[in-house]
């Protein structure tokens, strides 16, 4: 009696004293000879298993034990199911040896199948060990398999083959599993029990807010611990989803909806201890230009100013510079539009305007004479005595199209892209540019039908009459006109009805698009942009004042996917478009423009239009730029600290200076526009 008492006392001592070990099954003893020595199974501790060691064949006690003599293999048996081999180096064997991998990795599939095996036949769940009786251990008789090798060629195995025909007992979840594995790694390892240091976490984007205009947006980053790593998650909106861990690296594509994302990567180890970073991405544009009518989101409010003769303002009537046929002229500085709604995102364009509002709708107002809105063909207002139900006054919403995360307005018709990845148009339709297999206009919603199953988009942009999309493999999508090889397809031509893929080399993966009025502009995930379709205005390049009629000018049109040599050794990162003129960011947070670029000539004080070769320093004052857009002939912009610079062709109020501002006047020196209350 006192030598067993001794025994168990040496070996407590002997359990609380030991660290991890080695692993793997192939790992020899520490022992020499061919003494009797006592080990135990953990999984917390795992009673009721049989063992075969040798001639010595037992079930492992109601602590775990079981006799092992050093160098021989010890085989691990539940009924007739073989969990594994292994010839133990310490007093412990958990299920992590028998697979050959470290202790504290409970990710393993393997690992978790057998750990779920066990935990499911615990006859005692409440307990932290695990105790299996003889009659549960009978049931398992007849099942007669090394589990590791059927469930490298069966995933499923536990469910299909072994619970399927077990009475009585549930095969509880892998989450369940996990969480019991890392109780016991904290419980059984001194090294992981006593980690007060938190992990290490690094990712490579800043805490400050980014825009996005694509649904796809990835952080990458490190994660690491000094002792063991236990799982780095992504919080976000409101949900939490699990980061994959490999060789200490991650990568993962944030779940944005339309507007501003918060997000935290947290990275946490075994003793639940913790490091996080944050940031915020902004899924959307928050300015707005179009022929002459420009918007802006600022404070959680909607401003729109310039051009309303189409109510395309959103006022609620139409009116002129000089007068109203109803109220009073149109602003010519930014007033704010009162609505029970929060917007998040606008796009206009010509004499229409969309925006996208907290919950995921989408709304719309102005000119109507194509469908463009998306409200179908009953309730329209009258703008032009001439074309009657030609446009709305009251900013409505497009029904039976609900979680729309990006809009694009084209010139007459809209495209809009849903959190589900699936394309819907609406409008005009002459050229195919809905994408629905037809011709003919609508008036609202249809879907784009893709060629490919499974085609998920996550970025689209329009043009005058032509449609793009990105799906989450970087490849460009486009359909419509393709008379200025508008689709990039090696030729002018036909009409495009359906999306076809852009042509671009293998390696190209492309994270961003704009589109002018019949160009394209399209930015890779390395930051080189490529253009094609039309460049009269050398709004792809080199066909402006330094090139056009001479040798070593580009053509017009270009005709496929082509590399704006700019930015091959000074890369952009975000690219904007529209009527004949083409901009870039760059890291340094400046905008670069090309193509028709409009300045006043101080001899004649007329307006001109000398077209720019390549994208050019033509606004050193504007060095913080978050994001931009592009209206016909002129541009609005945002800055880091959120205030709102525009420039170019005044016309009607377009920029929204307000008195001090000429009607018909070129400003290439930025302006702030005077936001009312």
């Amino acid at each position: 009696m006192i030598r067993e008492i001794t025994k168990y006392i040496v070996l407590l001592t002997t359990m609380l004293l030991v660290g991890c070990g080695g692993g793997g099954g192939s790992s020899s003893s520490s022992g020499s000879g061919s003494s009797s020595s006592t080990g135990v199974f953990i999984d917390d501790v795992v009673s009721g298993l049989k063992y075969i060691n040798g001639s010595i064949t037992g079930y492992t006690n109601e602590k775990g034990e079981f006799e092992y003599t050093a160098g021989t293999e010890v085989e691990f048996y539940l009924g007739g199911i073989s969990l594994g081999k292994i010839k133990p180096n310490d007093n412990q064997v958990w299920i992590q040896d028998l697979v050959g991998i470290d202790r504290t990795d409970t990710d393993n599939a393997m690992v978790l199948e057998i750990a779920r095996l066990l935990q499911s036949v615990d006859d005692d769940p409440i307990t932290p060990e695990i105790e299996i009786s003889r009659a549960t251990f009978n049931k398992f008789e007849n099942i007669k398999t090394e589990l590791q090798t059927e469930i490298l060629n069966n995933s499923s195995y536990l469910d299909t083959a072994v619970f399927t025909s077990i009475p009585d007992i549930t095969l509880i979840s892998k989450e369940i599993a996990k969480n019991h594995l890392d109780n016991s790694i904290v419980k059984y390892i001194p090294e992981v029990k006593n980690d007060t240091i938190a992990p290490t976490l690094k990712y490579n984007k800043s805490e400050q807010e980014v825009v996005s205009h694509s649904t796809k947006y990835i952080v990458e980053g490190e994660a690491s611990d000094n002792v063991a790593l236990k799982q780095v998650i992504l919080e976000i909106n409101g949900t939490s989803n699990k980061i994959e861990i490999i060789n200490g690296n991650y990568a993962t594509s944030l779940p944005l909806k339309a507007g501003k994302n918060d997000y935290k990567i947290v990275a946490i180890d075994k003793n639940e201890n913790k490091t996080e970073v944050s940031g915020s991405v902004y899924l959307g544009h928050t300015t707005a230009g179009a022929n002459s009518h420009s918007g802006a989101l600022k404070d959680g409010k909607l401003y729109t100013w310039g051009r309303n003769n189409y109510a395309q303002a959103g006022l609620g009537y139409t009116s002129t510079l000089s007068g109203s046929t109803e109220v009073t002229p149109h602003p010519i500085s930014p007033i704010k539009i009162e609505t029970s709604k929060t917007f998040v995102a606008l796009s206009f364009n010509q004499n229409f305007s969309t925006a996208i509002d907290e919950n995921g709708d989408l709304w719309t107002w102005g000119e109507d004479k194509s469908g463009q809105l998306g409200q179908g063909d009953e309730g329209k207002d009258t703008c032009v005595a001439a074309t009657p139900n030609d446009c709305r006054k009251v900013i409505g919403k497009v029904n039976g199209l609900n979680d729309v995360v990006v809009v694009a307005a084209g010139y007459n018709h809209t495209v809009t892209l849903k959190k589900d990845g699936t394309v819907w148009t609406f409008g005009k339709n002459a050229t195919g540019q809905l994408g629905n297999g037809t011709i003919i206009n609508s008036s609202i919603p249809v879907q784009v039908i893709f060629n490919e199953s499974d085609v998920k988009i996550v970025s689209v942009a329009a043009s005058s009459n032509s449609s793009y999309a990105i799906d989450d493999k970087g490849r460009v999508w486009g359909w419509g006109s393709n008379s200025y090889a508008n689709l990039g397809q090696g030729a002018t031509g036909t009409t495009q009805s359906t999306p076809i893929l852009v042509p671009f080399s293998n390696n190209v993966e492309i994270v961003s698009i704009a589109a002018g009025k019949d160009h394209v502009l399209a930015l890779d995930k390395t930051g080189i942009v490529y253009g094609w379709g039309l460049n009269a205005s050398s709004q792809v390049g080199f066909n402006g004042v330094n090139y056009k009629g001479k040798i070593g000018a580009w053509v017009d049109p270009i005709v496929s996917p082509t590399i704006i040599p700019a930015t091959q050794n000074n890369p952009a990162m975000g690219v904007f478009a529209n009527g004949n003129t083409s901009y870039i960011i760059r890291n340094d947070n400046k905008v670069y423009p090309w193509g028709q670029f409009g300045r006043m000539n101080p001899d004649t004080n007329k307006p001109e239009y000398p077209n720019l070769d390549e994208p050019e320093d033509m606004l050193p004052l504007l060095t913080s730029v978050k994001d931009m857009a592009v209206g016909s002939l002129y541009q609005v912009a945002v800055q880091k600290d959120g205030t709102i610079f525009t420039w170019g062709w005044s016309f009607e109020g377009s920029l929204g200076g307000g008195e001090s501002v000429l009607n018909s006047w070129m400003y290439n020196s930025p302006i702030i526009p005077v936001f009312g209350e």
